[in-house]
């Protein structure tokens, strides 16, 4: 049994890719199959990167700055670094932030509809010898009408190969390397992050000792530039001396419009009662490009953190204090009918006089 799955090699989705179909029979012969065609290397080691006319530069992706309507041209490098020729699908995609926030572009069968569609190369295959380099010219053409702020994406090299799983499937492997490309087009820049969803719960460990709290929330790059951060996460409480200070690892890369769900657990929280958490992100610059003003975003969230030998307590101390309330405001009462009486009898006694 043979079937074709999508599999992740070198960090990018599979793309499916069709088996190789066996030749027809031919009359009066007895069935033959045609001659396999050539196949690619199944571990083919190739890269991608900036060059110039002649071959690779110093330079780690593209970063462009250019006004509406301008035309950037330039040239990108496929390096075979394998003993065998290969043959490799070349095109320009957009960028996205995964879930992780990762750095990604999107696989060969979605279409582009930002600097990956603006992005046009002279070939979308090479043939590229063992151990030798291809160079591709590209040319970027910016639409007249587009936002100001950073457009990123990227430059693939993809080949795909068919192998065999342990099962016996056969598999469609798509391994992808890419040349990331940074546009940024001036105007009206805004480098701004905003904090969703905060909320905060407390997990007890046995009946009297700490426990866990568990933090939420969801980051997102509402501005027009792509911003990383740095974290701070600070719980606590009236009752509790020594506030936490989880240390937080900075957020990574975020694209414009990009967002980020986080979770982050904080040991040794001590069944206190009413609980704080309170969220900053300092905004901070990514690449060499000047960004605007950056504000720093505060968030806080309040939870309970209590076990059940805390809550009985908390109930026995609470119904103690409705029992003395009750107790001193009926003794008032019963002092003020004293007193009523008392002064009652003293009216009487004057007039029977």
């Amino acid at each position: 049994m043979s079937r074709i799955v999508r599999l992740l090699a070198v960090a990018l989705l599979a793309a499916p890719a069709a088996l190789p179909a066996a030749a027809s029979a031919a009359p009066p012969a007895a069935p033959r199959l045609a001659p396999a065609a050539p196949t690619q290397p199944a571990n083919a080691t190739f890269g991608i990167q900036p060059a110039s006319p002649t071959g690779p530069d110093s330079r780690p992706q593209f970063q462009f700055g250019a006004t509406k309507g301008a035309v950037v041209r330039d040239q990108v490098v496929v390096r075979n670094y394998g003993d065998k020729a290969l043959t490799l699908q070349v095109y320009a995609s957009d960028a996205f932030n995964t879930p992780e926030g990762g750095f990604d572009l999107l696989a060969a069968g979605r279409n582009p509809v930002d600097v990956g569609a603006w992005t046009k190369l002279d070939r979308t295959a090479v043939a590229v010898p063992a151990r030798g380099q291809v160079v591709v010219p590209f040319t970027l053409t910016v639409p007249a009408d587009v936002m100001p702020g950073d457009h990123i994406g990227g430059i693939v090299a993809s080949m795909t190969t068919t192998q065999t799983d342990a099962q016996g499937n056969k598999v469609a492997v798509d391994q992808r390397v890419g040349a990331r490309i940074y546009l940024r087009v001036p105007g009206l820049l805004r480098a701004t992050l905003s904090v969703d969803a905060l909320s905060a719960d407390f997990a007890a460990r046995g009946l009297t000792g700490g426990g866990t709290a568990t933090v939420s929330y969801t980051v997102r790059n509402t501005g027009n530039v792509r911003i990383a951060a740095r974290q701070q996460l600070a719980l606590s409480a009236a009752l509790w001396t020594d506030p936490t200070a989880p240390v937080l690892p900075e957020l990574p890369e975020l694209l414009p419009g990009a967002s980020m769900e986080l979770t982050y657990v904080a040991d040794g929280v001590p069944p206190v009662g009413l609980l704080t958490a309170q969220l900053r992100l300092e905004p901070k610059a990514v690449g060499t490009d000047l960004n605007p003003t950056m504000i720093s975003v505060s968030r806080r969230a309040d939870f309970w953190a209590l076990t059940w030998v805390t809550v009985t307590i908390a109930v026995g101390v609470l119904l103690v204090i409705t029992g003395l309330v009750l107790l001193v405001l009926l003794l008032r009462r019963r002092r003020r009918r004293l007193a009523a009486a008392t002064s009652t009898r003293g009216n009487r006694a004057t007039v029977s006089v």
